[in-house]
């Protein structure tokens, strides 16, 4: 049997060519010594030479192997599981939940421009829902321009052939909602929007005749602007 480059071979019929009593006449006519030689000679001669053999490089194997496992795991003790880390080549998105969660540059990026346009302000269902704001005062609304008052609700109905601008509050107010209108346009009403808004799209709502929205109102500090969510309802009186 030869050894090449760590992988044994097999036992081959030359290397047992002359080996043992295979052959010889009967009787062999030789000495008793000699006659248990050539008994022992094939296991003696190529079996237990070919099995030391591979227990030798078995054990190379092994301490190979061994010292490979070790390094494996101290390296994996050190790392933490793939599955809960961001890699330099991670290609899919990931939304933090907790305070010390990762966040993606594709998040960060989102979350800037959402607050540059005012579209990341945590306002509930319950907050946009009419009943928030059917309380509060409505005025008829007669005005060719309307400036809503910072910190005050409002509802306003254009009436018929009323058109009415409406501006950004006078006062700078800060990054929370700081009020909040219900609009209500009738029948051959109009309304538009004044200088000075920013939208969450970019693009200004229109207004449709007969439409009811509800407006929120919040400054943007960096922008120096009043950002306006329009969120349409359901034709419904304010009566």
């Amino acid at each position: 049997m030869e050894e090449e480059r760590g992988v044994l071979l097999s036992i081959s019929q030359q290397d047992m060519e002359g080996k043992g009593n295979l052959g010889r006449p009967n009787p062999p006519g030789v000495s008793v010594e000699e006659m248990q030689r050539i008994l022992d000679e094939l296991s003696r001669e190529v079996i237990v030479p070919a099995y030391n053999a591979m227990v030798e490089l078995q054990n190379q194997n092994n301490t190979v192997l061994w010292e490979k496992t070790q390094e494996l795991q101290q390296q994996m003790e050190l790392r933490p599981q793939l599955g809960q880390v961001l890699t330099l080549d991670n290609q899919q998105s990931y939304t933090p939940t907790q305070p010390y969660h990762p966040a993606t540059k594709l998040f960060v990026e989102g979350q800037v421009e959402a607050h540059q346009q005012s579209d990341l302000y945590h306002i509930t269902e319950e907050e946009r829902r009419l009943g928030r704001l059917a309380g509060k005062n409505y005025r008829q609304q007669g005005a060719d321009q309307f400036v809503p008052t910072e910190g005050t609700d409002w509802v306003m109905e254009i009436g018929a052939g009323e058109s009415v601008t409406i501006c950004p509050p006078a006062t700078s107010g800060n990054r929370f909602p700081e009020l909040r209108g219900y609009l209500q346009i009738g029948e051959d009403g109009a309304a538009d929007w004044g200088e000075g808004f920013l939208f969450p799209d970019g693009i200004a709502p229109t207004f449709a005749v007969g439409g009811c929205y509800l407006l929120e109102f919040l400054y943007h500090p960096a922008a120096g602007k009043w950002c306006v969510r329009c969120t349409e309802l359901r034709a419904q009186s304010i009566e």
